[in-house]
This record gives structure tokens, sequence and C-alpha cells, in this order.
């Protein structure tokens, strides 16, 4: 029995020193993608006006979950995550930052398992100066897994005007109210 089992040592030992087949290397670091959905996202028009909690009122808000899945088997950290909404002629709106202590707080955690899913939900309200609420939103984030890599990753999402203005909105007030004019006389 004994010679059975180091007979069969020797051929496994022969076979991967023979070069035939070797078993891939373990990854050294996690490897992560990030995501928005939806996308694109569909602004939403505040009538009344939104309200945030400083007090001040915003004509528009947008909502999206910011995603972070890890595809190398090896777990880590959110340490932030920073969204910077831009209009459509390219000012920049402030940055909302979201540090891990926030993360923990609305997710109950900021880790990824290994080949695990971390999402964020976000909603925020702003204005852009007129009435198009129309942004590009880019998100970045800094990932640190559990062997020490620090990583960052970046996602860009388009928030696009639910019901942009109808340029005739008023022609067509103006046509009701003559029709009832028109009954009143007869």
């Amino acid at each position: 029995m004994l010679l059975r089992i180091a007979a069969l040592g020797s051929i496994l030992v022969g076979t991967v020193s023979c070069g035939e087949t070797a078993l891939p290397a373990a990854p050294t670091q996690a490897s992560i993608t990030v995501s928005v959905s939806p996308n694109p996202v569909t602004a939403g028009r505040c009538n009344p006006l939104c309200v945030a909690p400083s007090g001040k009122l915003f004509p528009f808000e947008a909502a999206m979950s910011v995603s972070v899945q890890e595809s190398a088997r090896i777990g880590g950290n959110v340490d932030f995550i920073n969204v910077t909404p831009v209009t459509s002629d390219g000012t920049e709106l402030p940055v909302l930052r979201y540090g891990s202590d926030v993360l923990i707080q609305r997710s109950t955690t900021n880790h990824v398992n290994p080949s695990g899913i971390f999402t964020l939900y976000l909603a925020f309200f702003y204005a852009t100066g007129g009435d198009n609420p129309v942004l590009a939103v880019n998100i970045n984030l800094q990932f640190t897994d559990d062997k020490g890599n620090v990583l960052t990753g970046t996602a860009s999402v388009n928030v696009a005007d639910p019901k942009p203005p109808a340029s005739d909105s008023g022609s067509s007030v103006i046509r009701q109210i003559r029709i009832e004019d028109l009954r009143l006389k007869i």
C-alpha cells in the first residue's frame, strides 16, 4: 500500500515537471469595476422646489446607484466615493464626498467580499442656473484591497431631462382661452 502511494506521488510530480498543465498563479491584488444604474439617469423636476437639509431650495434632483464589483477573489474596502456633477455648459457643481464613515452609515458596511458587490444609493438636489437639468456625473473612488493594494475606480453617467419644456405650451393655453371666449359669446 505504501509503495502505491509513493508511485502515485512520483507520477504527479513527473506530470507537473514536464510542463503539461500548471495551475494559474493566485491573484496579487483585487480587480474592481465601477458601474452606475440606471444609465442614463432621469432628472427629477422638483415642483414645488426640493428643500435640502440646509434649507436651500433646488429645482432638480437625481438618484442613482453606484456599484463596485470585485472579480479577482480578493476583498477590500471602499475608502471614499466622490461624485462630481457637471452642467451641459461644462460648469462643475460642488463635489459630493462620501467617506468610509458615510458609506458604512448608509450601507452598513464599506467592505466588498471576494468576488462580491458593494452598492451605494445616491440621491441629490441641484441647480444648473437655468431650466436645463442635464448633467454629466463623474464618479471617482478609492478601494484598498485586503492585501493592502490601493486601487482607484471611475465611472460616468448622464442625467437626462425627463420632459424638456415644450416650446409651444403657451400657445396651447392661449388657444384654449380663445375657444372658451367663443363659447361665451354664443
